[in-house]
């Protein structure tokens, strides 16, 4: 398809803007020129046929006849613009007026006819005169405002044409231009569609040759890119093999330690050396998960939600019995995501766990799938209203909240879901008067 209008446009922008362009103008300028000559050929062929009438009625009445009055009555027109448009005077060699078709007109002084030009109370009249053999003269006047009428019936005749190629010319490069750029914009609304996480070369076919090295320069800038977060991902894994590993070891030799030979001071500082450790530890695995989930580009593929879920609070399910907090999972369906399984399972955990965490002993925690919509409820403190948007940001905690945490559970989980085209928001409690959280996906994101 592609081939096929390279070769009808051109394979430039420049060549299907002119492919366009030249043909729409030139359809405009045969029809405004067939417009202009048409109109033109009407008026001229009005024009010579009232000078025809007027003259056969000059001619009849020099002759001392008249045209009879059935013709007379085609030609009323061509008579009244005789008797208001036109002034005949014949003189004879003695100077006598022996003819005048405007007997209420002052006579024109022989200077004035000289000048071409009488100015009288009828107005400017433009005057020839004629020597006749016999030794008198002609004088034939047409005032000159019935000229300027002719001249501006000649120039609005030509100004439509001229405004319907105008307004043509105008309407073909605005389309022309259009369909010119239309690779432009098919380029425009590709790259704005892109998610983040979309890295992948953009096909030059079709595009146009001005667009090409601008299309070669952003794939080497992805190909850039790519890199660098490869880069970034080998030096997280590194970090988190550095950063683990000596807390490993230094838990494993403190746990050496026999904690019943410490007198009561030592065991105190002994626990809060193991609990700093913890911590660490735990401060570490967030960083590293928040870092994780900003460039997560793991396979999407079409998964069932509910193992996810399944299998989120089976692994939780010893922590909330040691605090005496039931998780029920209900009305559960065969709902499907469009998502990287193992992000979904971080999200879920994350969600769970802070429940869990911030709950009080023999709480409840209720998880539902019903729809596409995946619903975490439980009877804990709750979210403020101001809040809920909040908490999904880095370190955010609430007002009173003396629960240990590194405060990235949540953000990872708004990363997470950004990347995988989740939604994910905490809304008002609906079975109990503690938080709820939802994640769902549009349904324009799902494949």
């Amino acid at each position: 398809m592609s081939s096929m209008r390279n070769r009808i446009w051109g394979r430039s922008i420049r060549q299907r803007i002119q492919w366009l362009l030249v043909p729409l103008l030139a359809v405009a300028l045969v029809v405004a020129s067939a417009t202009l000559f048409i109109s033109a050929r009407i008026k001229v062929s009005n024009l010579l046929q009232e000078q025809t009438d007027i003259l056969a009625i000059a001619t009849t009445t020099l002759a001392g006849d008249q045209i009879e009055t059935r013709a007379e009555e085609m030609i009323r027109e061509s008579v009244e613009a005789y008797e208001g448009k036109f002034v005949i005077r014949v003189r004879d060699a003695a100077g006598a007026i022996t003819f005048n078709s405007k007997p209420d007109l002052p006579p024109f002084s022989h200077e004035e006819i000289d000048a071409d030009m009488v100015i009288s109370d009828g107005g400017i009249w433009l005057v020839r005169r004629y020597d006749l053999s016999s030794g008198g003269e002609l004088v034939i006047g047409r005032p000159r405002e019935e000229s300027d009428k002719i001249v501006w019936q000649v120039v609005l005749s030509a100004l439509v044409p001229l405004l319907l190629v105008f307004a043509a010319s105008v309407a073909a490069i605005l389309y022309a231009v259009r369909i010119g750029l239309m690779p432009l914009s098919d380029l425009s609304n590709e790259l704005e569609h892109r998610t983040a996480d979309r890295l992948d070369i953009v096909d030059t076919t079709g595009r146009g040759e001005e667009l090409s090295p601008i299309i070669v320069s952003l794939n080497g800038l992805f190909d850039r890119i790519r890199e660098a977060m490869g880069r970034e991902r080998e030096f997280i894994d590194d970090a988190a093999h550095e950063i683990r590993t000596p807390l490993a070891a230094i838990k494993a030799q403190i746990q050496v330690i026999d904690r019943t030979t410490l007198n009561e001071d030592a065991q105190k500082r002994f626990d809060n050396i193991l609990l700093g450790v913890d911590r660490a530890a735990a401060m570490a695995d967030s960083l590293l998960d928040q870092a994780r989930a900003d460039q997560s580009q793991a396979l999407k593929t079409k998964i069932k939600v509910a193992p996810v879920l399944r299998k989120s609070i089976a692994e939780l399910l010893l922590v909330a019995e040691s605090k005496g907090i039931e998780i029920e999972l209900t009305n559960v369906d065969g709902s499907v995501f469009h998502c990287a399984q193992e992000d979904l399972r971080i999200i879920m955990d994350n969600i769970l766990s802070n429940a869990v965490k911030y709950c009080p002993d023999g709480a409840q925690i209720q998880v539902s799938l019903n729809s596409g919509r995946i619903s975490v409820e439980d009877s804990g403190p709750g979210i403020p209203a101001d809040m809920r948007d909040k908490v999904f940001e880095r370190f955010a905690r609430l007002d009173g909240n003396t629960v240990q945490g590194a405060g990235l559970g949540l953000s990872v989980v708004r990363s997470l879901a950004d990347a995988n085209n989740l939604k994910v928001a905490a809304i008002d409690a609906v079975a109990t008067q503690g938080a709820r959280f939802e994640i769902w996906q549009p349904q324009n994101s799902a494949v």
